[in-house]
């Protein structure tokens, strides 16, 4: 009996030992199949890795070059598809890169533009500088979720209450005209505020003497805009007029002037700058014009653009950002300017159209606007008398109104 029990206790001990020894021999298999998932998902990411240093090497070489060019406009279309490639290319790998996705997706956003913006452009060259440097460093010396978590740390910016505050604090400098916001009467500022959006989500009525934050409310609120101060109105910028068309506009007349009366009568004088129609709007540009002792000067610092339909004579935009940003009191000059200036040869043989003062940035010029056979052409003429000629599109482009 004993013997018996003695070979059953063997066989139990020899069944615990095979079943330990199975249960063994599974996990170190699948310690194996991870270490190779491991590997080949290592591999895999280190040439996606490769591929998208190779685009961001293009990117930097594209940067630097359209910086010698002083033109990122040449540059901006490879800019925009390497951008693009490594959205593409993140998509295929199992890493966590999310970061790294809606950096180059802001990228290749803008990237569609023409690129002008020169904080912008510096900003962007830089970080490509930066991360190239970074991806030839981990594709040199990959060390898996520890190099991921680099390329993600460099990628993500710290959005604490302290990083809004400071970016609330840059843009109140910015928008200094801000701070001449009034406290409105609530009445007043919800019947026009109604009848510019036109939409019926708008509110009933404001609560109070109502004012958006400064900064907030010129960089967020595109609908209202700000109060503007000397006219006790919101000055609407760059949306798109949803209002149902008014009864009383005519659609065979020029409204400009209706609209110029109705969104922007806080402007004194004005003169139209620029006209130009395709196949469903026409678009203006007027620039506020001054008059300091019979001289005329007018102010290309703060055009006001409008696009009207051509079916029904409707607004379908008005812009006034330029003019929100950049108004100010405008400086007594006349004791500089002179109402006489002797015609240049080449505009003594043009027809003039028009000739007064242009105030540019921080400059006063004497304008000529002339016609040579049928072409629109610029004369300016600065302080020193240096004259410069511009065609129209040049002439736009020159004092950035477009």
């Amino acid at each position: 009996m004993h013997n018996i029990k003695r070979k059953y206790v063997i066989k139990a001990i020899s069944f615990f030992i095979a079943f330990f020894l199975l249960i063994f021999g599974i996990f170190l298999q699948k310690r194996s199949n991870d270490k190779t998932i491991v590997r080949q998902s290592d591999a895999n990411t280190l040439t996606i890795l490769t591929s998208i240093t190779a685009s961001i090497n293009e990117i930097q070489n594209s940067f630097n070059k359209a910086s010698v060019l002083n033109n990122y406009e040449s540059e901006s279309k490879i800019i925009y598809a390497n951008s693009f490639n490594i959205k593409n290319l993140l998509s295929l790998s199992d890493k966590e890169l999310q970061s790294v996705a809606i950096w180059f997706s802001d990228l290749s956003e803008y990237a569609k533009t023409p690129m002008t913006d020169i904080d912008k452009n510096n900003t962007y060259s830089q970080k490509i500088e930066e991360a190239n440097k970074l991806f030839i460093n981990i594709c040199n010396n990959y060390r898996g979720q520890d190099s991921i978590t680099k390329i993600n740390n460099f990628f993500t910016e710290e959005k604490d209450s302290n990083y809004y505050n400071q970016k609330l604090s840059i843009l109140d400098e910015q928008y200094t005209i801000l701070e001449k916001q009034i406290k409105a009467d609530r009445k007043e500022v919800n019947i026009f505020a109604k009848k510019v959006i036109g939409s019926p989500l708008s509110p009933n009525s404001f609560t109070g003497n109502y004012q958006f934050p400064k900064s907030v409310n010129y960089t967020l609120s595109s609908s209202y805009a700000s109060i503007f101060a000397s006219g006790k109105i919101l000055a609407r910028m760059a949306s798109f007029n949803n209002a149902i068309t008014e009864s009383n506009i005519d659609p065979n007349k020029n409204n400009l002037e209706k609209y110029i009366n109705e969104y922007a009568y806080y402007l004194s004088n004005y003169e139209q700058v620029y006209s130009y129609s395709n196949n469903d709007l026409t678009y203006y540009i007027i620039c506020p014009i001054y008059i300091q002792n019979d001289i005329k000067i007018i102010n290309y610092n703060e055009p006001i653009k409008i696009a009207v339909s051509k079916k029904d004579g409707s607004l379908k935009a008005f812009d006034s950002t330029k003019y929100l940003k950049n108004h100010t009191v405008f400086p007594n000059i006349a004791n500089v300017l002179s109402t006489k200036q002797t015609q240049p040869d080449l505009i003594k043989k043009t027809d003039i159209i028009s000739q007064k003062h242009a105030f540019i940035k921080e400059m006063i010029y004497y304008e000529y606007k002339t016609t040579i056979n049928n072409n629109i052409f610029y004369c300016l003429i600065d302080q020193d008398n240096t004259i410069t000629y511009f065609t129209e599109k040049e002439y736009l482009s020159y004092t950035e109104i477009i």
